[in-house]
């Protein structure tokens, strides 16, 4: 089968990139790995057919039917159909442009690509891209967070050699003797978002050229338009009589001015991105270096200045009238003053820092982002520094190797030169970058060392403070519990005292209940019938009782004579009887009484307590259950 029939073969299985590629540069089991990788990531990183994409800026010069005043031309393919027209097949005799651009876009850089996965690979397959691209696509694609982002390297092929040409084909223009190269690099750019003003973004860029036609392809994925208006910015006012891709060298050059426009890029903000990053740590951190930790004692100002007094005095920088200082000066001793302080020296003094020069643990939080943010941007740059130095040793190799002298003239010798000067450049400025983002790392370590030493210091501070205020809460406590003791101690006298005066008043109301009826029956008046039942009886008797008298008015015991002078001792049986019966049975039913109003209230006692306690009984039973279900 024929290179042109095999190519042919190749575009009808595009769907089986890359195992439908001519040349076998790789193993079977690589192929099918990347198969596999796009079959999982297709739904993340293609958009749908009907939205797919691509975008051309391509150079025909007039020998190719260009019109005279047009050099590069701008075309953007929508679906298959117009992408296979616009190749020209399925006729494949049309030379392909001296130079061109495919950009495959996206909306932002964590958004899927502007084009369909079938779009891609029948472009990839018309132009015979190595495999090794795929794995600078793949960090691409709709994802919210970012994955494989620090995945990047350079890629190459030389078929320079004859067991390493690919495919010939001269309808196309092309000689199967090219080089190819695939790589990523990354680099800094203002975001959009409020939250991160800057982002890492990052390119892919593939290139080809064939060293017998000139003829060069590129392809950048790039998650926005900036390389693509940067490419066409620069090549949009070549003048049709200029014609740089003309001659085979002046492709070769147009080549390395590309890459040196991807090199330039990726190291261009990295400057302006640590200066915002110093700026935000300087500013958020200065304040560790300046906050007072521990406060002086109130005394310590006025003992400082009273010891540089007297530095000054017995130095004799300070003469009278300046004049010089003379032996009766020098020996006089200087006047001690006292130290005056505006407070009285105590021992406790506030050690606590000022309301302002407070830190958090959301300051640590914020270190920690930016430290993350700088690493970050070492290792990018440090990757950049390997992917540019890959490729300026490159191309350096192809054009002094002994396989590449027919086909590298010395114009691109001289082109390559100037070439690895410009890369070399670029080098240094990334590498100053680094060593600066690297002094930065340092810096904001010491910084978060002052920070989580102040932190712990403030910690320790305000335990000590928390110690103190709870040994002062226990020496209160102990106080209290000796003064509870007192009280209780009181209480105890108190109620000791009490219960001796209850055990008194009781007994005074025993007596006094005990004497209550035989008094009221001594000077009551109510018992006027027995009064003259007891006067009937005595005159029946021949003892009268007086008129107006009470029962005890009535002489039990008389010593008196009726003259009112001292007679015999006279016992009135009679009168005792009456009396007795009529108090003894006044003071059963009084102490009866008493006795049945005490053992009410006693019962009236007893039953509320009851209630209380069946009443706490029901609260805690229904607690209980609660917490049970």
């Amino acid at each position: 089968m024929s290179p042109a029939d095999r190519f042919l073969v190749s575009c009808q299985n595009a769907d089986q990139f890359p195992n439908n590629l001519v040349a076998r540069g790789i193993f079977d089991y690589n192929r099918d790995d990347y198969r596999e990788r796009l079959d999982q990531r297709q739904y993340d990183l293609f958009s749908s057919e009907d939205d797919g994409s691509l975008e051309f800026w391509e150079y025909v010069d007039e020998e190719q039917g260009m019109p005279p005043k047009v050099v590069f031309q701008e075309e953007a393919t929508y679906g298959i159909g117009e992408l296979q027209r616009h190749l020209s097949t399925p006729c494949y005799d049309t030379y392909d442009p001296r130079c061109r651009f495919i950009f495959v876009l996206a909306p932002h850089s964590r958004e899927r690509l502007c084009t369909s996965r079938k779009m891609l690979m029948y472009a990839f397959t018309y132009h015979q891209v190595m495999p090794a691209f795929l794995d600078f696509m793949f960090p691409f694609g709709q994802q919210v967070y970012v994955q494989d982002f620090y995945f990047s390297g350079f890629r190459r092929e030389n078929l320079l050699a004859d067991a390493d040409t690919g495919i010939n084909l001269p309808k196309l223009g092309r000689s199967g003797r090219e080089i190819r190269m695939c790589y990523s690099l990354k680099s800094v750019e203002q975001s959009d978002e409020p939250e991160n003003t800057w982002s890492i973004r990052q390119t892919a860029t593939y290139h080809s050229f064939d060293v017998v036609s000139g003829s060069a392809l590129w392809i950048s994925v790039k998650g926005n338009d900036l390389i693509k208006d940067r490419v066409m910015s620069a090549t949009e006012h070549i003048k049709p009589n200029e014609r740089p891709f003309a001659t085979k060298a002046g492709a070769f050059a147009r080549s390395l001015d590309v890459h040196w426009m991807n090199c330039k890029w990726a190291s261009e903000e990295w400057r302006w991105y640590l200066n915002c990053l110093e700026e935000d740590i300087q500013g958020n951190t200065r304040r560790t270096l300046s906050t007072q930790v521990v406060r002086r004692r109130p005394g310590d100002d006025e003992a400082i200045k009273f010891l540089k007094d007297r530095t000054r005095t017995a130095s004799g920088r300070e003469t009278a009238n300046n004049g010089p200082m003379n032996l009766s000066n020098a020996i006089q001793p200087p006047q001690n003053r006292p130290i005056q302080t505006r407070h009285p020296p105590s021992r406790h003094y506030n050690t606590e820092p000022h309301v302002q020069d407070y830190f958090s643990f959301n300051d640590m939080q914020r270190l920690q982002s930016w430290e993350e943010k700088i690493n970050e941007a070492i290792f990018v740059l440090k990757a950049n520094v390997d992917v540019v130095k890959e490729l300026a040793d490159n191309y350096r190799s192809l054009v002094t190797s002994v396989v590449s002298l027919e086909y590298f003239e010395m114009d691109q010798r001289r082109a390559t030169e100037s070439f690895e000067k410009q890369v070399m450049t670029i080098i240094r400025d990334m590498q100053v970058q680094i060593a600066r983002a690297e002094t930065l790392i340092r810096l904001l370590a010491d910084r978060k060392a002052l920070l989580y030493g102040i932190l712990e210091y403030r910690n320790m501070q305000a335990n000590k403070s928390i110690a103190e205020k709870s040994q002062q809460s226990t020496d209160n406590m102990e106080s209290m519990t000796e003064n509870m003791q007192g009280l209780t101690k009181q209480m105890h006298r108190l109620a000791k005292r009490a219960t001796q005066e209850a055990v008194s008043m009781r007994i005074i109301t025993l007596v006094t209940l005990f004497f209550l009826p035989g008094t009221f029956i001594s000077v009551s008046s109510s018992l006027m019938s027995f009064c003259l039942w007891k006067q009937y009886r005595g005159l029946s008797h021949g003892r009268m009782l007086k008129s107006g008298q009470t029962i005890m008015s009535t002489d039990i015991v008389k010593f008196q004579s009726t003259n009112g002078g001292p007679g015999p001792i006279v016992f009135q049986r009679d009168a005792l009887s009456l009396y007795l019966y009529v108090t003894i049975p006044l003071m059963v039913v009084t102490f009866t009484t008493w006795w049945g109003l005490y053992r009410c209230e006693q019962y009236k006692a007893k039953k509320s307590e009851r209630k209380f306690k069946n009443r706490d009984a029901e609260k805690g039973t229904g607690n209980g259950l609660n917490a049970r279900l």
